[in-house]
């Protein structure tokens, strides 16, 4: 697993979600790092996690706002 920590590897994931969440995950990226905490994969995977839940919550997500 330690594979997924180098940064091209999680540069090479952040590229598959959607374009909307670089931006989010760019600040999630930056606040961590002003706090001097190193970024990992699973922080990656919890933000993932976090959006996808947004989006497809059953009153308030993508699908039932449209």
């Amino acid at each position: 697993m330690k594979l997924l920590e180098y940064p091209e590897n999680m540069k090479n994931s952040v590229h598959k979600v959607p374009i909307y969440m670089h931006d989010k995950w760019s600040n999630i990226v930056q606040h961590t790092r002003k706090d001097r905490q190193e970024i990992h994969f699973h922080d990656l995977v919890v933000f993932v996690k976090r959006e996808a839940r947004k989006v497809n919550h059953p009153i308030y997500g993508k699908e039932a706002m449209t």
